[in-house]
């Protein structure tokens, strides 16, 4: 449709449609396709349509948090105890805030260590 086209059918009062969450349509399927007792369905669809709703997108979040490895920093205590067990893990060193190494937890001097982060992998299904 071009340009000219739209303008045109929209003098004549024609709205382009309304977008449509892709959460809230597969709510609205889910919703429809249910046995739901008798009385229920019809009262309180608003209620139903929403909860169904926040579980797909909880599910979609929690989808793509196990996709992809996660690392975050953790602020050591600077005590020479390693505070995890011998993974793989990434550490800043005092002096040196805008470096990161890569070592095996149990052979850094964990008392010159302001940051470290582990590493992980997403589970395996």
């Amino acid at each position: 449709m071009t340009y000219e086209e739209r303008s045109a059918l929209i003098a004549q009062g024609w709205t382009p449609p309304v977008p449509v969450d892709p959460d809230l349509a597969e709510a609205n399927r889910l919703y429809e396709a249910m046995d739901w007792p008798i009385g229920v369905k019809g009262d309180t669809r608003e209620c139903y349509v929403a909860f169904i709703r926040e579980g797909i997108k909880q599910g979609r979040e929690l989808e793509r948090q196990e996709a992809k490895p996660q690392m975050v920093w953790v602020r050591h205590n600077g005590s020479g105890v390693s505070p995890v067990d011998d993974d793989l893990v990434w550490v800043r060193f005092r002096g040196e805030p805008n470096r990161a190494d890569l070592y095996r937890a149990g052979i850094v001097n964990w008392r010159n260590v302001t940051y470290y982060a582990i590493i992980t992998p997403p589970e395996d299904k």
